[in-house]
């Protein structure tokens, strides 16, 4: 049906498709493709087998350093433009839609989804709150998650995704204290 989301966002996850075959040559666009926007099967046996030995298969998986990075991307080009007093809460605004806009281009997978709550949550607390700390948005996050599909707690990707992040937000601090 041409009114639906799914349509649009398939019609535009095309587009970007097309547009990255178009400067990309050989093996670069299926790869650039799928750590853009997460289209799998495109991208040659060799090269995906050569990420799996090297223990690297999780670069080609749209994740949490990929949404960080886009997300961030996006953030430094709303910075360029001027909101006023509400400069802090519009541009939050704007990157949460942003987020869910570019989960759905992606697909919604969970390690999309777990990434983008927690993001989303981490700009609704600035708007709301003073701030707030990862480990609380990967707490929400994951309840969310559980909420939307319970039998992720079953999912040894969503598990391990999650081990990542509780262990990337327990760590990152005393790492950075102990090294300046």
């Amino acid at each position: 049906e041409y009114s639906s989301f799914g349509f649009y966002i398939n019609f535009i996850r095309e587009k970007v498709s097309s547009v990255i075959y178009k400067f990309f040559p050989d093996w670069k666009a299926p790869f650039t493709e799928q750590i853009l926007i997460g289209t799998r099967g495109e991208l040659e046996n060799e090269i995906t087998e050569t990420f799996q030995k090297s223990g690297m298969s999780h670069i080609l998986a749209v994740s949490g350093m990929h949404m960080a990075v886009i997300v961030n991307l996006f953030e430094k080009f709303f910075g360029l433009f001027p909101f006023g007093k509400t400069k802090r809460n519009a541009r939050s605004g704007f990157i949460i839609v942003f987020i869910i806009f570019y989960m759905a281009l992606c697909g919604l997978g969970m390690s999309v989804l777990r990434s983008g709550l927690m993001l989303i949550f981490h700009y609704l607390s600035r708007i709301f709150f003073s701030g707030s700390k990862s480990i609380d948005n990967l707490g929400i996050a994951i309840a969310a998650v559980l909420l939307i599909d319970p039998l992720a707690a079953c999912d040894i990707g969503f598990l391990m995704s999650v081990l990542s992040c509780l262990l990337i937000s327990v760590f990152a601090p005393v790492l950075k204290t102990k090294t300046l």
